[in-house]
């Protein structure tokens, strides 16, 4: 069965599509800059672990490892730098050789590329 999301910016629909098992959207910052490995790109997103509502103080990021193949990966190469914001839908994947177990996200798309829509560094929903 496949469910339908829907994302909003201010009373309007900015993104609308089918979602499938094992989907994650995240949002955050790009930690270093992303690289170039073959045919894709890999970057590490900083998420916000939020406020402590008790203290008020930013809790410390949560780090995803990321990875985007083809023209996605490209675009990503291309527009995107270290500290720039960005949207994505992913699929998580774990993978075990031998003793070492990898983790990670396919990015599957972009939710708001950066040449569609302005980015302000002045949105401060993210304490980096």
């Amino acid at each position: 069965m496949q469910r339908t999301i829907k994302i909003f910016e201010d009373d309007k629909i900015i993104y609308e599509r089918n979602l499938s098992v094992n989907t994650a959207i995240l949002k955050g910052r790009i930690y270093k800059n992303p690289t170039s490995f073959g045919e894709s790109a890999h970057f590490t997103l900083e998420i916000s672990g939020g406020k402590d509502a008790k203290t008020n103080d930013w809790r410390k990021p949560t780090y995803a490892d990321c990875t985007a193949f083809g023209e996605l990966g490209s675009k990503i190469l291309n527009l995107y730098k270290e500290r720039d914001e960005i949207f994505v839908l992913c699929r998580f994947y774990s993978n075990t050789k031998g003793e070492q177990t990898y983790k990670g996200f396919i990015v599957r798309d972009i939710i708001n590329l950066k040449n569609d829509v302005e980015i302000s560094n002045a949105d401060n929903d993210l304490p980096f």
